[in-house]
């Protein structure tokens, strides 16, 4: 998933279970993971093969993954914006806090992957272990059947943002 994805699923899962920051951190974080095992659009679509990892350099993105990333954040900026951000009434210092604390753990892994961070990781036994688990858990397309696979992960990642926009939306309304 891109970062708005991330955003929209973390934030429905973290504001619908967590009652405290670091809740709702670890309920963004994992949210991050299960989003990624599951199939999804993201520059997976745009890879030669499933072993192409060139798509972490955001200086080689093509333009077309660049528009994808940017309708994507988009679409959460507007969702969000009209649901969580948009009911001052229903939602306190304490949502707020909440929703800064999923957001920033459910974008997390990705702000890793694709900044000096990953880099740094690598250097400890602990974070090249981390970076392991984050790339071996992640949905993968391979070339064989690509276009079945991308229609399917482009279906599931759009149903998982529908129930994640009506999730937000029922909080907002409770």
């Amino acid at each position: 998933m891109l970062a708005g994805s991330h955003l929209l699923f973390g934030n429905a899962l973290a504001l619908s279970a967590s009652s405290t920051p670091l809740s709702a951190f670890l309920t963004g974080l994992i949210s991050h993971h299960i989003g990624d095992a599951l199939p999804h659009i993201d520059g997976n679509i745009f890879r030669e093969n499933e072993h192409d990892d060139t798509f972490l350099n955001v200086k080689q993105w093509p333009i077309k993954l660049w528009v994808l990333f940017l309708l994507d954040v988009m679409l959460a900026v507007v969702v969000l914006k009209f649901t969580v951000l948009s009911a001052p009434e229903k939602i306190g210092t304490s949502w707020r806090l909440l929703f800064f604390w999923a957001s920033i753990g459910s974008v997390l892994p990705d702000v890793i992957n694709f900044t000096n961070l990953r880099e740094l990781l690598r250097k400890t036994l602990l974070g090249k272990a981390y970076l392991n688990f984050h790339k071996n858990f992640h949905f993968k397309i391979s070339s064989k059947s690509r276009k079945g696979k991308i229609f399917f992960a482009f279906l599931a990642q759009s149903i998982v943002l529908l129930l994640s926009i009506i999730t937000l939306l029922g909080i907002v309304a409770s």
